[in-house]
């Protein structure tokens, strides 16, 4: 008799009743019995709780069964309800080592394959875990006190903002004040202009009838009484009374040397301009665009109406503010076909600024000075209040940032916030120091300069240790974009987890992994 016939007649039929008992009773005793399931094509549902019931007495005491003889489909059908783990299956009775049962704490042979397998599959998975994972060693900080050099510059790009930076600052306020009156243009001392929907209150000595409110209408004329219209629209004040007064005096109303008439302005109407250059939303602009105490004409009755709103600095704003690189000594007034020259840079350094008034049609031009002066990267009167970013800190895909609490304050900040800032309110700094240390961000802004989009990657221990360093912890700009990205280690558990949903459908090719 060979060892293969001698293992197989020493196997128990489990269509045999008696047989289960013995195999039953054998793993009660510690002993791991060797059954017999050839001709099984598929388990039925009492087969199946009957092996169920012979696996639970066997894993309590600490033994597999070993199963021979096992088909294809049956191995699938114990895969399935999870009793493979319990069992040494095998689907070929000849390829069995001669010694089938097993001792209590015995490993056999195929223990030993399994074992083995399981060792490889698992160190295969955690090196391509560790490989898409993309951990990395992290640079070396410099010291705040280091500075740019030409050895640094390669290994971390320095954005433009920092490296146009002007190297030559705004100059400070005079310390003896000089006359700001601005006289040698006539932009300041022009009288303004009426233009469609200026309201004005005339006033007739001896003209009771004629004198009223009234609102210059969109062909830019006004009506009076008896006297017909007048045009109204590109004269001043003075201009205008002089106006009503000839047409007064052509409709036989009044004579020459009787006629007295007075103007006032009550409200002026919003005026439209034309801004382009070193702004941050060139094109048309309305200014002095009418309050809820402008609403009401009869609050101005008396006293008229001061557009402060209609100035050069209301101007530049009206295109959204002033970019960075915006040369403030040259701002440039552009009125009927001729170019004014004026100097707004005490804005921002404290000298005297000019009055200058803008009317309807104005052209406003803003040099750029081809670098960023960083008294410019600062809220003003000029710079934008604020700035909208685009942020987001996501682990895995979602439809929006609400996991992450980012929300109004964190996407609207104030100007001349800088990336370090931006970071903090995305949530991306903080946390465990040992999964979250090394984080790093991305900042994805447009130069306004060359028009060319940067990308810049920053480590957050980078920021932290070189806050006040411009070329690593630069500022941000209107419409910039923030990601933050994780550290390797939750890079690793994430993959890791990806691992085990793909592999999940393979335990059978696992054993139970």
């Amino acid at each position: 008799m060979t060892v293969a016939s001698a293992f197989l007649s020493a196997a128990l039929d489990w269509m045999d009743e008696t047989h289960k008992r013995i195999a039953i009773a054998k793993c009660q005793n510690g002993i791991a019995p060797v059954v017999n399931v050839t001709g099984l094509v598929q388990f039925d549902h009492t087969q199946l709780d009957q092996l169920c019931k012979l696996a639970t007495i066997a894993d309590d005491n600490k033994v597999q069964p070993i199963l021979i003889g096992v088909s294809k489909a049956a191995e699938v059908a114990l895969a399935v309800t999870g009793l493979e783990k319990y069992f040494i299956i095998n689907s070929n009775a000849i390829a069995l080592p001669p010694v089938a049962q097993l001792k209590k704490n015995k490993v056999s042979f195929i223990d030993q394959h399994i074992f083995w397998i399981r060792c490889i599959t698992i160190i295969s998975v955690l090196a391509v875990t560790i490989l898409l994972a993309g951990c990395r060693d992290q640079s070396t900080l410099l010291p705040i006190a280091d500075q740019v050099s030409s050895a640094y510059v390669p290994t971390i790009p320095v954005p433009s903002r920092f490296s146009m930076r002007c190297q030559k600052p705004l100059p400070l306020p005079r310390l003896e004040i000089e006359d700001a009156s601005f006289n040698s243009s006539a932009l300041e001392t022009a009288s303004p202009i009426h233009g469609t929907g200026d309201v004005v209150r005339i006033d007739i000595a001896e003209g009771a009838e004629f004198s009223g409110t009234y609102a210059i209408d969109l062909d830019g004329t006004l009506t009076l009484p008896y006297a017909g219209s007048i045009r109204a629209k590109g004269l001043t004040s003075a201009e205008l009374s002089k106006s009503v007064a000839k047409q007064l005096i052509k409709g036989g109303y009044f004579r020459p040397d009787h006629t007295r008439v007075s103007v006032l302005p009550l409200r002026w109407a919003p005026a439209q301009i034309n801004i382009f250059g070193a702004v941050f939303n060139p094109g048309r602009a309305v200014i002095n665009e009418l309050s809820r105490e402008k609403q009401d004409a009869s609050a101005l009755e008396s006293v008229g109406d001061a557009p402060i709103t209609r100035y050069l600095d209301a101007g530049l704003r009206g295109g959204a503010g002033v970019r960075p690189d915006a040369d403030l000594a040259k701002i440039e007034v552009i009125r009927n076909g001729r170019r004014f020259i004026v100097d707004m840079s005490g804005i921002v350094t404290g000298d005297p600024v000019p009055d200058v008034p803008l009317m309807t049609g104005d052209q406003i031009r803003v040099a750029s000075s081809g670098c960023y002066h960083p008294e410019l990267m600062r809220p003003s009167q000029i710079t934008p209040p604020g700035i909208r970013i685009f942020m987001s800190n996501l682990t895995q895909p979602a439809t929006g940032n609400a996991a992450s609490f980012i929300e109004h304050y964190a996407s609207n900040l104030p100007y001349g916030t800088k990336l370090l800032q931006a970071a903090v309110s995305a949530n991306c700094v903080g946390g465990s120091a040992a999964s979250n240390a090394h984080r790093s961000i991305i900042l994805i802004s447009g130069n306004p300069i060359t028009g060319q989009t940067e990308i810049i990657e920053r480590s957050i221990e980078v920021l932290l240790k070189n806050a006040n360093r411009d070329d690593q912890n630069p500022y941000l700009l209107p419409n910039d974009a923030v990601a933050c990205y994780d550290s390797g280690i939750t890079n690793l558990r994430e993959a890791a987890k990806t691992f085990t949903e793909v592999l999940s459908p393979l335990r059978i090719v696992l054993g139970g992994i």
